[in-house]
């Protein structure tokens, strides 16, 4: 490690220790990456590696310096301007933060410029951002997050392409099988429910449960059979018992049944058919379904066992088919839409009548609203694509990395933590309101940071041993696409894909 002490390189340990007491500048070349030196070491006099160390070299000829500073009040460190290499990246930054607060135990940092992360060197960082080496550059450093480890795999008898979680412990998916499951955290199977006569596309949780002895929850499950269903979800921890009870089917789409979303008793949908469809589960159900017969000769079909539940409305809102569709996290009287015709589109289910349409030039697979970001994002062939719908440029940033449509999107929960920020407009933020998941038929799960164009980590699906069946299903794929992802906040990182199973990840921590 050399340390430069300007304007002055001093020679001796006790000459640099008064001067680390007075001096308002420090100067850091890269630091040992097998070694910690802090201070402490260098003002008790390590004689001769502080001799060799300090005897007089020449600086660096790029330079800058910078102020750090932290919203962690345990990671303060003095507010002075540090000089340092601009050949410097994440790591080497990370060491002169630690150096300085004197850490027995390295702690990993990123850090933030003018909001965004830094992801380059310091030069590089400069000539992206048009800004001068002269001036003093201002640093956020926070602590860094851990990279989500592998916990578990629930294999089920076909693709798992659709998670939801009742409560908290239990998670609930749907699969290709057309069969919806609840499991909790030991990997076992508490109930299953049948019903659907076409694949699960997608599920979604209607009123979570309270946290009793006895507990039920409603879901609404989408198929390709065209059809919605809403599920009872009851738990007696008591009795050691869950059952999946079918309330009602809700009938109205002409095709598949891509997506859906639920606020209180409102559920809406989109399908291949390019409509939407509201509903009200305190509806009056109507007779069970039952299909006309076709001809003499063939038999009439299944008649549903459970009441009928029409659509308050149906209406087309895209000229393709429609893939995705959630609440806008603020205004539960707006929706968003998703299409293969490139459109994210809002809607007001007050009036049906669209508020906003943004053509992204690109099919759209998935979406969610991030209302603390005061954004919507979308999941496309490859990139997911941040709007702020308050903004001129309603395409505000590109997340780059999947080399496939994106599947899902689902943001990490909140936490409360020391580092809280609080906007301008009231809004509490925490480290964990930047990051998000996404999955992907290229067959990974991305963890990204919004401030940060680039993912943080990519996460591999976990190998399985397949049966013959699951085997020939996926054969000719190519891969294993990533169907679906979903963050639990107890439970970690989910996900499910064409390999049959439904992945865990641990959620991401500080370090």
């Amino acid at each position: 490690m050399h340390v430069y002490v300007q304007p002055t390189i001093y020679s001796t340990a006790h000459t640099l220790q008064a001067h680390l007491q007075h001096t308002t500048f420090y100067h850091y070349s890269s630091l040992s990456k097998s070694k910690q030196v802090s201070k402490a070491s260098l003002s008790q006099g390590m004689a001769s590696s502080v001799t060799e160390t300090l005897a007089p070299v020449a600086a660096p000829a790029t330079t800058i310096q910078l102020r750090f500073s932290t919203k962690d009040p345990s990671l303060q460190i003095e507010d002075r301007p540090i000089v340092v290499p601009t050949s410097l990246r994440r790591y080497g930054l990370s060491e002169v933060v630690n150096h300085l607060l004197s850490t027995e135990t390295p702690i990993p940092f990123s850090f933030l410029i003018g909001g965004e992360l830094l992801g380059t060197t310091l030069a590089e960082h400069l000539v992206k951002k048009a800004l001068s080496s002269e001036a003093v550059l201002e640093v956020e450093y926070v602590r860094s997050i851990l990279p989500p480890s592998f916990l578990a795999t629930y294999p089920h008898d076909d693709w798992v392409s659709a998670i939801a979680q009742p409560s908290n412990g239990k998670v609930a998916t749907g699969s290709y099988d057309a069969i919806v499951r609840v499991w909790d955290p030991s990997q076992r199977c508490l109930a299953t429910a049948t019903g659907h006569t076409g694949p699960i596309k997608d599920l979604t949780v209607v009123d979570a449960a309270e946290q009793t002895a006895v507990a039920s929850a409603k879901l609404v499950s989408a198929s390709m059979d065209r059809t919605l269903r809403l599920w009872r979800h009851e738990t007696d921890d008591v009795a050691g018992a869950d059952d999946l009870i079918c309330e009602a089917e809700l009938r109205g789409h002409t095709a598949s049944v891509e997506g859906c979303a639920a606020s209180g008793e409102t559920v809406v949908s989109v399908s291949a058919d390019g409509q939407l469809g509201v509903w009200d589960t305190g509806d009056e159900l109507g007779a069970p379904y039952a299909p006309e017969r076709l001809s003499g000769k063939r038999k009439r079909s299944r008649t549903s066992a459970v009441g009928s539940l029409a659509a308050r409305h149906m209406r087309r809102v895209h000229g393709a088919q429609a893939t995705a569709v959630a609440f806008d996290g603020r205004d539960k009287s707006v929706v968003y839409t998703t299409g293969l015709d490139d459109k994210l589109v809002a809607t007001d289910l007050n009036t049906l009548l669209p508020l906003t349409t943004i053509n992204t030039g690109t099919p759209l697979f998935s979406v969610v609203s991030a209302p603390k970001l005061h954004a919507v994002l979308t999941g496309g062939q490859r990139n997911v694509h941040v709007h702020d719908l308050r903004s001129q440029q309603l395409t505000s940033l590109t997340l780059q990395g999947h080399r496939n449509f994106v599947s899902g999107i689902s943001l990490a929960p909140t936490t409360t933590t020391a580092s809280a920020l609080t906007a301008d407009d009231g809004t509490t933020l925490t480290p964990n309101d930047n990051l998000l998941a996404t999955s992907s038929f290229d067959g990974d799960l991305r963890i990204w940071d919004i401030r940060n164009p680039r993912s943080l980590y990519t996460v591999k699906r976990q190998p399985a041993a397949a049966t013959e069946t699951q085997a020939s299903q996926r054969m000719g794929t190519g891969m294993n696409k990533v169907m679906c992802v979903y963050w639990s906040g107890d439970l970690g990182i989910l996900s499910g894909g064409e390999d049959c199973q439904m992945q865990v990840n641990r959620g991401i921590t500080q370090a």
